[in-house]
């Protein structure tokens, strides 16, 4: 588990899986950031878009492989999500559908 103290400055990862789509994977790299009104977003700095995260996602956190690093897109760190547990998000579905 990790503190977020010792990732607010590393690129981190977000693997979105589209189990309904035949397994459709996108990876999108970031970093996660903690506002004053103790929100945590992912923010996508170079497509411009932010999406609020549970604070559980940094507990869930795993350190990427050396080997895998191009993969994750130079990433230090990755989280998991699957869009069928995020039915109530279009801004995800859209990133999934793009």
């Amino acid at each position: 588990m990790y503190e977020f103290q010792s990732i607010c400055r590393k690129k981190i990862a977000m693997v979105i899986s589209n189990i309904g789509s035949g397994g459709d994977l996108r990876i999108y790299a970031g970093k996660i950031i903690l506002t004053e009104k103790a929100r945590y977003y992912f923010v996508n700095s170079t497509q411009h878009w932010e999406i609020e995260i549970e604070r559980d996602i940094i507990k869930k956190l795993q350190p990427v492989q050396p080997d895998s690093k191009s993969i994750m897109l130079g990433a230090d760190y990755f989280f998991s999500m699957e869009v069928t547990a995020l039915k109530s998000s279009l801004f995800l579905q859209s990133l999934i559908n793009a």
